[in-house]
Parts: structure tokens; C-alpha cells; sequence
């Protein structure tokens, strides 16, 4: 491997602690990890013509070393230093004989760790065997690529050849406002990523988040680069993420990926999708009828992906009793139907034994229409704004299914909101011209996202409560509705992330309208 190493870190720029622990009662906890005194070191950090078998490093506070082996890192590899403590002192000593005119680079990753707390930092030396010792420095930023959110404690390397099985000529860890300084550097071109050594191996792991810049930077004299490396969380799978089943005749499915248009196989046979109940996006509840079988796969199919789930059902879950559950668990929106689903399929339902109550006079609520299918029942009543909270009651025997009625009164209390609760929000967007993924946001919180095809520059939230709202943009280039990282073997960036932090608000029985153009403003 080519001399091309440098020092991180010197003692201003030594990292803070990895651990976290509780401080003990009547005292602050230590943060800092152990620091090197950089005057008393021997030889000197930086220096040139040395020719020993010794690197002396005295430290501020006692400590212990973690894992020598695999946390002592040399470039070039041509020695490897045995370490030993002498009281505050750290003295790596080697057998093996230095290349001439050679610059080496002592990379400590985590090695040097307090007696108590077990702080511990990134830190390297470097001296030269020759008169002169490469001298750049290149200054890099790390920045998340979806929250725009700077990095600390992400590892920032140079290649000159990059391959995920090989050590970087050069790496540092960025500090708490995303940026790392590499020392020391030899003049050249280099491939330059951004990763989260969790393992502390430092090489690229496909559970470890991950960044880079398209083609190759040439260093020729000190950098300094303000635009920030894109770093990505690591690549998920498409699958299966929950699966729950709920006898006798229903499951829940959910995934990592949208499941609109995925299609679902029980022991070979096709579910229809006329009767999906969804939850979110990426969330259902599925109705089907169980054979004399005990043993079921399900197969989920989307539209580059496939999943499946095994299950069971057993003499004892086909006999489990009917009840219902509520589809939508927070308050009641205005004009917006009162759902459940049961766990049985559903034959009947007996009217008469189905009432809402006023819970505020106790007075019966008209209920307007009642309509099921399969495992699915909606009500709905005619509202008024005197009616906040209600009562909704299905009598035993009011739900029949071929398997047997609901045998003790099933009771649901519901908040409801009314017209002046609630408002609209008409967002435009101007300048965009691929697919996106349109965010809603309120203090932070992700409270909607809406897929929207390339043509469509039009949307209206509706049935939102009273505040202050943000957006989120996704630039969806492929138009799988969900945002995509980089990918690093495709050459293909993150997909951008654009933010708008102005908030819009929205009040109870008015419309709102904003234009969120691609500039970043939102008028």
C-alpha cells in the first residue's frame, strides 16, 4: 500500500467520549477521553530522520488499553507495535525494521481508554524516516443526507485505490459540528467516503451508514471542502417487518416498503385486494378464510420485492371468539366515517342492536348508513358541533359470522371532532419536475406523506388540527414513493432532501394555501 497517512487528530482535536454511562450521585460524570501530552512525546508528533524502535506517549490520567490487535493501525503496514503501560505512559516498540524515506502513520482507534468511564478517542502520530514528512491538510464535513443534520463520529477516509476489504491511506473521525482535519497528507488522487465504523474495523459495512463523493479529488495543496459528504443509513432489505395474526380469519401485515400495489398469496391462492384494510402506506389488515390445514405461508409480493411469512393456526384459534376493534384510534375527524374490523367474517349484522350515544346528554345519535364487507364495518352518523364525544355500542348477538355472534356487549368511547376543530392546507409546488414525495410535518413530527406522480403539482391535507405545520420534499427520481440513499456501485447519489423550515399555520375552519417552490422558499 502506498505512504499515504496523516494525523487526525492532535490534542485539540482529540474526539469525546463513546460511552455513556450514569454519573455517580454527588458528582459530574468524566466525558473526556484520556489526552496525550503532546511536549513530552518521543519522538516529537511530525518528526523527520527518526530511525528508533520506540513511540513514547505520556498521557493525563491513568488508563487501560482496549484490544491492541485490532485497534493499533500502522500505514504503511510494515511493523505491527506491541503496547505496553508504564504508570501514565503508552510505548509502542517494534521488532521489525522501518522503510527509509518513509512516512509512517500510528492510528490509536479506540485504543486508549479512561480506568472508569472507558472514554476513549480516535488519535494518531506520524513521523518520517527521511528529512521531509508529507505536509497537506484537507478539511471535510459529514452530513446526513436526509435530515441535513452534520455528523460527529463518522469516520472520513482517503483511498487511492477504495475497496471495502482494504484500510484507507488516511481517516479521521468528524467532531460533534461534522468536520475532521487530515493531517500530514501526501499530494495525489483519492476516493473519499464517509462511514460509520461502528465496529471499528475501518472498512465499509453493509449495516453501517454510508457516504462518498462522485469521482476522485486531487490534492495538490490544502483544502478545505464546505460541501459536506452525503452520508446514508445502511441499505434495508425489502421485507416483511410485522407480522401478527389475529384468529380466526384475519393477520396484520406490515413492511419497510410501500405495499399499495403488492399483491398477497395464502398457501398458493390469491387474496383479493377488495378487502385490505390499510392502516398506513405501509401497513394492512387482511381478511382469509382457513382450510383444514394447519399450516400457512403467506407470500408478499411487491413491485420489485418478495417476502414471505409462515404461520400457524390451530383447533383452538379457529374457535376464538368475534370481537371488534377500532381502525382509527386517535379522535374522530370531521365527516369521517367510524371504522372497525372484526376478527371473524363477517355474515350479518343485526340494526337494531347497534347504537351511538351522546355521552355528553346520553341522548341516541341517528346513525345515518351501516355497511360491512368481509371483516369490515363502518358507521356512519349525522354529526352536529354540539356532539364531542360518543358512545358507540354493539349489543351481544349484533355481529354474526358463520362461526358464531359476539356474545358480551362490545363498547367504544370516541372523541369527535367538528368542522371548526379542523382546517385545509392547499400546498402548490413550483419548479418541480420529477416525482415526489411530499411531507407534512408539525413540531418536527412527520404528520402525513403522500406519493405524488410528476404531473400532479396540486395537493390539499384536510382534517388538519390547528397549528403550525413544515414540509419536506423527496425528490423521488425513480418513483418508488420512499426516498433512496446513495449507492455507491450504481454511482448514484442521495435523493434530494429538500426542507422548508417557514411553518404554515392552519386554523380550525379556514383554508390555508402555500407554494413551495424549488429554491427552497415557501411563499
Amino acid at each position: 500500500m502506498s505512504i499515504r497517512f496523516g494525523v487526525v487528530l492532535i490534542s485539540l482535536l482529540l474526539l469525546g467520549s463513546c460511552a455513556q454511562v450514569e454519573p455517580l450521585s454527588g458528582g459530574l460524570r468524566d466525558e473526556n477521553a484520556p489526552k496525550p501530552n503532546m511536549e513530552d512525546m518521543s519522538p516529537k508528533n511530525g518528526s523527520t530522520n527518526f530511525h528508533g524502535k520506540e513511540l513514547v506517549i505520556p498521557f493525563d490520567e491513568f488508563f487501560t488499553l482496549n484490544n491492541p490487535a485490532e485497534n493499533i493501525v500502522v500505514i504503511p503496514p510494515d511493523i505491527k507495535p506491541k503496547a505496553k503501560i508504564k504508570n501514565k505512559t503508552l510505548v509502542l516498540s517494534w521488532d521489525e525494521e522501518i522503510k527509509l524515506n518513509t512516512t509512517y502513520a500510528f492510528y490509536l482507534n479506540g485504543l486508549v481508554q479512561d480506568v472508569t468511564e472507558k472514554n476513549d478517542s480516535l488519535m494518531s502520530f506520524v513521523f518520517s524516516t527521511g528529512p521531509t514528512i508529507d505536509s497537506l491538510d484537507a478539511t471535510f464535513f459529514a452530513m446526513d443526507a436526509f435530515s441535513k443534520a452534520l455528523l460527529d463520529k463518522q469516520t472520513i477516509a482517503l483511498y487511492s485505490n477504495f475497496s471495502d476489504t482494504v484500510l484507507p491511506d488516511y481517516f479521521g473521525k468528524t467532531d460533534r459540528n461534522g468536520k475532521v482535519k487530515l493531517s500530514y497528507l501526501k499530494p495525489g488522487t483519492y476516493q473519499l467516503v464517509a462511514f460509520d465504523d461502528k465496529n471499528k474495523d475501518l472498512k465499509p459495512q453493509p449495516l453501517e451508514s454510508f457516504g462518498f463523493k462522485l469521482g476522485q479529488i486531487e490534492l495538490s495543496e490544502t483544502l478545505e471542502d464546505t460541501i459536506p459528504i452525503l452520508v446514508s443509513p445502511p441499505k434495508t432489505i425489502a421485507q416483511i417487518t410485522n407480522f401478527q395474526l389475529n384468529p380466526p380469519n384475519t393477520f396484520f401485515v406490515a413492511a419497510n416498503r410501500n405495499l399499495k400495489n403488492a399483491s398477497y398469496q395464502l398457501n398458493g391462492e390469491i387474496l383479493s385486494d377488495e378487502n385490505i384494510i390499510f392502516f398506513k402506506q405501509d401497513s394492512v389488515l387482511l381478511p382469509f378464510q382457513w382450510s383444514d390445514s394447519s399450516s400457512y405461508e403467506l407470500v408478499v409480493k411487491g413491485e420489485d420485492w418478495t417476502d414471505t411469512a409462515a404461520f400457524r393456526l390451530q383447533n383452538k384459534d379457529k374457535n376464538t371468539a368475534l370481537t371488534l376493534q377500532l381502525i382509527d384510534k386517535k379522535d374522530l375527524l370531521a365527516d369521517q366515517a367510524i371504522r372497525f374490523h372484526c376478527n371473524h367474517l363477517i355474515s350479518s349484522l343485526d340494526l337494531p342492536l347497534i347504537s351511538i350515544l351522546n355521552k355528553t346528554d346520553s341522548s341516541l345519535v341517528p346513525i345515518r348508513s351501516i355497511a360491512f364487507r368481509e371483516t369490515y364495518v363502518e358507521l356512519n352518523f349525522d354529526r352536529k358541533e354540539t356532539i364531542s364525544n360518543i358512545q358507540v355500542q354493539f349489543l351481544p348477538n349484533a355481529v354474526q359470522s358463520s362461526l358464531g355472534k359476539n356474545s358480551d356487549t362490545l363498547s367504544f368511547s370516541i372523541a369527535c371532532l367538528s368542522q371548526k376543530d379542523v382546517g385545509t392546507l392547499k400546498v402548490k409546488l413550483d419548479g418541480y419536475e420529477n416525482a415526489v414525495v411530499l411531507e407534512l410535518l408539525k413540531s418536527g413530527k412527520l404528520v402525513e406523506s403522500i406519493a405524488l406522480e410528476k404531473s400532479q403539482k396540486v395537493y390539499v391535507f384536510t382534517h388538519l388540527l390547528s397549528g403550525e405545520y413544515s414540509f419536506r420534499i423527496i425528490d423521488d427520481l425513480n418513483g418508488n414513493g420512499y426516498w433512496d440513499g446513495g449507492d455507491f456501485d450504481n454511482k448514484t447519489m442521495p435523493e434530494k432532501v429538500y426542507i422548508y423550515p417557514k411553518s404554515q399555520k392552519v386554523r380550525g375552519n379556514w383554508d390555508a394555501e402555500v407554494t413551495l417552490n424549488l429554491s427552497g422558499d415557501g411563499d
